[in-house]
């Protein structure tokens, strides 16, 4: 056989081939040991769907753990001097490899979610909200006081003057919770919205 038939005889496309699925296995093997990894964190996974709290986490997190999990609730708004009510289904987790809690609501008319972060260096939670579908974006300072969590925000009433809003987690077991929102003008605190919820 000449040369030039060798030469027809031999494709390098098995070769690249070969080579191809080499490197793809590698790409797999890259991706499933990030897979594992991400699964040994604190975020929410398969094993644990509401994460966990993570070790290394101040301890002032605990104090929103009572929330994490699935709550079904019954609540109570203001609106124009009249109260309405209607159910609402909430469910926490941890997030930020289990420094942090959030919380995700849903009603008829809206979803909404709150974001629990501490910050150490200022002994105070920042929790921030937000609202669908008006996308209203709030940030709140809270602490513990005594058996309640309290966050507050500088707002505006509906005169135009600043008011204070405050929010009271408060009567807290591992079945259920009250919550509150208030406003505080002078004249004492004004009962906006309330809720009651019980483990689903």
């Amino acid at each position: 056989m000449s040369i030039s038939n060798q030469h027809k005889w031999f494709s390098p496309a098995p070769f690249a081939l070969a080579f191809a699925c080499g490197l793809l296995f590698q790409a797999y093997d890259s991706f499933a040991a990030e897979a594992s990894a991400f699964f040994d964190t604190y975020e929410p996974n398969y094993e644990n769907p509401f994460g966990q709290l993570n070790p290394d986490a101040s301890d002032a997190v605990a104090d929103y753990s009572f929330m994490v999990g699935e709550w079904l609730c019954d609540e109570r708004l203001r609106q124009n001097g009249e109260w309405s009510s209607y159910p609402s289904s909430m469910r926490a987790q941890y997030y930020l490899n289990g420094h942090g809690v959030i919380n995700f609501t849903w009603t008829a008319l809206s979803a909404s979610s709150m974001a629990y972060q501490y910050d150490e260096a200022r002994d105070t939670w920042t929790i921030t909200n937000t609202v669908s579908p008006t996308a209203a974006h709030t940030v709140w300072s809270g602490q513990r006081e005594g058996d309640a969590r309290v966050a507050s925000l500088e707002s505006t009433g509906p005169d135009g003057r600043s008011v204070t809003l405050r929010i009271t987690f408060d009567n807290v077991t591992a079945e259920s919770f009250d919550w509150r929102l208030e406003a505080l003008p002078p004249s004492g605190p004004f009962l906006l919205r309330e809720k009651t919820c019980r483990r689903a």
